[in-house]
């Protein structure tokens, strides 16, 4: 754990600028990275008043990933969508556990979630629609990783709200052609 939170800081400058750059490899790298800094609780350096370390910043370069255009080239666009993929399991696994502030937490990690429902559940929410509106441009595993946060959303009155207008596209486009039954299927 001291490792991660002596890393932390240097990974976060590294993938923002791995995103600015177009550097998907690096980007996917870092996002992988922080994934395993983050499997089971923050790093201590997110929650604690640490100079340099901010949790912002990586939810800032999470959004930044998910919300870059997508390359033209199909060998980037490829290692955009892992990268991708990534950004849209910590944002599912940050939003289950950060998502909704529980009394029982520490101070200092109800800031945390207090800052991420507020500020960044809602961009993000907004960045797994916009992946599920191209998923042709994807391999079908990043859609389902959308779709998971977008499910997860539902349970906040205020990101179902801003979801609502979003219902019949996901229903009709997303959700329907998944369950219908095709010709092999009969």
């Amino acid at each position: 754990r001291d490792r991660c939170d002596a890393l932390c800081p240097a990974l976060c400058v590294v993938l923002r600028q791995s995103i600015e750059t177009k550097a998907y490899g690096a980007t996917h790298l870092c996002l992988k990275a922080m994934s395993a800094a983050t499997v089971v609780a923050l790093p201590n350096a997110f929650v604690v008043e640490a100079p340099g370390v901010d949790v912002e910043e990586w939810l800032r370069n999470l959004v930044a990933c998910l919300m870059a255009p997508l390359p033209a080239d199909e060998a980037a666009r490829k290692a955009d969508a892992t990268a991708r993929k990534w950004a849209l399991k910590i944002a599912a696994r940050f939003f289950v556990r950060y998502g909704t502030v529980a009394e029982e937490d520490e101070p200092r990690v109800q800031r945390v979630s207090a800052m991420f429902a507020q500020l960044y559940a809602g961009q993000i929410q907004v960045a797994a629609l916009q992946v599920l509106r191209e998923r042709a441009l994807f391999p079908e595993r990043i859609a389902v990783d959308a779709m998971t946060y977008v499910q997860q959303t539902l349970q906040k009155a205020v990101l179902y709200k801003q979801l609502k207008p979003h219902l019949e596209f996901l229903l009709l486009e997303v959700i329907f052609p998944v369950l219908a039954l095709g010709p092999e299927d009969v």
